[in-house]
C-alpha cells in the first residue's frame, strides 16, 4: 500500500503544476515535465544503485533501503499522466462553446482510438526489439555498456508509461 501511495503522490505532484506555463503554454509545461521525468527515471534506473538493489530484491532479500533504491518504479504513474497531458493539451483546446455539442465526445473518441493503436504498435515493436536483443549472442561487443543499461531503462519505463496513458485515455473517454 505504500507503494501506491507513492505512486499516486508523484501523480499528484505533476498534477499539481497544472497552474504553471511555459512560453504561455500548458503544452510545453507538460511537455518539460514528461521529458524531465522520463530522462530523471532514464539515468537513474540505468545505474548501478537501481540494478544493485532490484536483484537483491528479485533474489528474495527486502529492506528499507532496498526499497529506496527502487523508488523510482513508483513513479511511472505519474510519468503516464505526464505524457497523457502532452496529448490532451492540445485536444481540450479545443472543447470550445462555439463548437456542436457531441464534437467533445467525438474528439475523445478519436483521440481514444488513436492511442489504443498508437500504443499497440509501440508494443509489438518493442517485443520484437526484446525478441532479437535476447536472440543475439552475449559476445556482441557493447552489448553490457552502460549506455545499454540506459537505453533499456529508458525504453521500460517508456512502455510502463504508455500503460498508463491507455489507461488514461480510457478513464477521459468514459467521463
Amino acid at each position: 500500500s505504500l507503494d501506491m501511495s507513492l505512486a499516486w503522490a508523484w501523480k499528484d505532484v505533476v498534477n499539481s503544476m497544472r497552474g504553471f506555463t511555459i512560453l504561455e503554454s500548458k503544452f510545453f509545461m507538460y511537455l518539460a515535465v514528461a521529458l524531465g521525468m522520463q530522462l530523471a527515471t532514464t539515468l537513474y534506473e540505468g545505474g548501478p544503485c537501481y540494478h544493485h538493489a532490484k536483484s537483491k530484491l528479485k533474489s528474495g532479500k527486502d529492506g528499507a533501503m532496498l526499497r529506496v533504491f527502487t523508488s523510482s518504479d513508483k513513479c511511472r504513474l505519474a510519468l503516464g499522466f505526464a505524457w497523457n497531458r502532452v496529448v490532451r493539451t492540445p485536444r481540450q483546446s479545443l472543447n470550445a462553446e462555439s463548437l456542436p455539442s457531441d464534437f467533445p465526445t467525438l474528439l475523445q473518441l478519436l483521440y481514444f482510438v488513436i492511442a489504443v493503436l498508437a500504443i499497440t504498435v509501440a508494443r509489438f515493436r518493442y517485443r520484437l526489439l526484446q525478441a532479437k536483443r535476447a536472440a543475439a549472442p552475449t559476445t556482441i561487443a557493447g552489448r553490457n555498456t552502460c549506455f545499454w543499461s540506459v537505453w533499456q531503462a529508458n525504453i521500460t519505463s517508456f512502455m510502463d508509461a504508455l500503460s498508463f496513458v491507455f489507461a488514461w485515455a480510457y478513464f477521459d473517454s468514459l467521463q
